[in-house]
């Protein structure tokens, strides 16, 4: 397991969150915070480069969408994501949960 590195840089008008290594239930809440503090500088804009992400869990991928998405909502400010291929494997399945058909009862 690849412990998550997350470092934040701030630069003409800009924070860049860059994400590396694993996200999981265990570094979503560490996650979450160093988001909402991102969204907290100041700036118009952060940047979520998360192209570094090996693994993503349900938990670390809420901490992206949702806190992230909230804390820049509430604080004005443009909200970038640059997903990994770990992150589109599971919003594909994540979307193919949500889409497939529910299984048929069998009438006895």
């Amino acid at each position: 397991m690849r412990n998550l590195a997350i470092h934040v840089e701030r630069r003409c008008g800009l924070v860049t969150v860059t994400l590396d290594g694993e996200v999981d239930a265990a570094s979503a809440s560490s996650l979450a915070n160093a988001l909402c503090a991102a969204m907290r500088l100041g700036e118009h804009t952060v940047v979520v480069d998360a192209l570094g992400v090996t693994f993503i869990d349900v938990a670390g991928r809420r901490a992206i969408e949702r806190d992230g998405a909230l804390a820049a909502s509430r604080e004005g400010v443009r909200y970038v994501l640059l997903a990994s291929d770990a992150m589109r494997r599971l919003d594909r399945l994540l979307d193919h949960q949500a889409t497939a058909p529910a299984p048929q009862s069998q009438a006895a």
